[in-house]
């Protein structure tokens, strides 16, 4: 199934990176109280601890995670001045995935959050719903983002939110194809199909017939 262009590739792109966060954003959460002492307590290499206060910062700022590799430059050595611990020369390397997920699922319930494996039904309710109000598709993309944020629900992939959506649009438009198809008379349907047929058309239309 090929997918919508929900967004343009530099949004995308975009999304795919941790956020550039603003100087209010670092003053906010570079701080080192201790609630987020205990967070990172259990980390011991200097990698790990950065990793992980990282993953919440960014996590509050978003709503989501991101790949090791995608982490600011920045606000590695940001944080491990902070942190009072040398600055990793190959954090993206020390910094395994196997740790980030484990750190992923230790801020998702230190935020109260719900992982999104366990919230994908809410989450397609969401989209269906979003979907029938005939929303433009790219609006439409950041507000499940919202909605799920509202719900305290972590926000998944680009490629997934994306994914619903296509096959969402997909169905709603042939349902809506079907109930018109119930109605209309068959002179009327061939007029139709010759004004709505295009060369390279992205989905598939049933034809309407009686």
């Amino acid at each position: 199934m090929r997918l919508m262009d929900v967004l343009p590739d530099y949004e995308i792109k975009r999304l795919s990176r941790a956020p550039i966060l603003s100087d209010e954003d670092r003053r906010h959460y570079f701080k080192l109280d201790p609630p987020i002492e205990e967070l990172i307590k259990p980390a011991r290499e200097p990698h790990n601890k950065i990793g992980i206060w990282l993953n919440y910062i960014y996590f509050k700022v978003s709503g989501r995670f991101y790949n090791q590799e995608h982490f600011r430059p920045y606000d590695i050595r940001m944080a491990a001045k902070i942190l009072g611990v040398a600055h990793p020369k190959e954090f993206t390397a020390q910094y395994s995935d196997r740790t980030r997920q484990k750190h992923r699922l230790c801020v998702v319930e230190y935020c109260g959050y719900t992982e999104f494996p366990k919230a994908e039904e809410v989450f397609e309710n969401i989209v269906k719903d979003l979907v029938a109000s005939q929303m433009h598709p790219r609006k439409l993309f950041y507000v499940v983002m919202e909605a799920l944020r509202n719900k305290k629900i972590e926000v998944p992939s680009y490629d997934r939110i994306a994914r619903s959506m296509t096959q969402k649009f997909n169905t709603f438009e042939k349902d809506a194809w079907q109930n018109i198809s119930q109605v209309i008379t068959s002179a009327q349907a061939e007029a139709l199909d010759q004004l709505t047929s295009t060369a390279g058309e992205e989905y598939q239309r049933p034809l309407l017939t009686r």
